[in-house]
Parts: C-alpha cells; sequence; structure tokens
C-alpha cells in the first residue's frame, strides 16, 4: 500500500492505497470527496467506519459513493 492523495478531489485527505484493489480514504473534517479510480472500479465496495469507534456505518456495493449522515 502506498499514499495516494493525488486520487481524492478534496485537499488535507488522504488516500492509501494498493492500486487495483484496496482504497482507504480518510476524510479529515468528514464531508464529501470523490476519488479518481480510473478504470478500477469494476466490483467496487464501499465502507464508512466510524474511526473512534472502529465500527461500520455503511456498507455498499456497486457505483454508490458514500454521504456522511
Amino acid at each position: 500500500m502506498e499514499s495516494m492523495d493525488a486520487l481524492i478531489s478534496s485537499e488535507g485527505d488522504y488516500v492509501l492505497a494498493k492500486p487495483g484493489s484496496i482504497y482507504v480514504v480518510y476524510l479529515k473534517n468528514g464531508g464529501e470527496s470523490s476519488l479518481d479510480l480510473g478504470n478500477d472500479n469494476v466490483g467496487i465496495r464501499t465502507a464508512m467506519v466510524q474511526s473512534k469507534k472502529g465500527r461500520c456505518l455503511t456498507e455498499r456495493k456497486g457505483q454508490d459513493h458514500l454521504r456522511e449522515r
């Protein structure tokens, strides 16, 4: 895995990635952002994790995107 912060549209947020396999995004202030996966978005699964409590809040398969609720 390597830092790939250039893939995210918001400044000050972070991406750790193993291209084509795993992308971990940290939104420092929450909210929304876009992640440029190029052609790597087939079969994507997304999850939002509450880092302070270490629990999964939402999980989706497909092209869905997450919004903080």
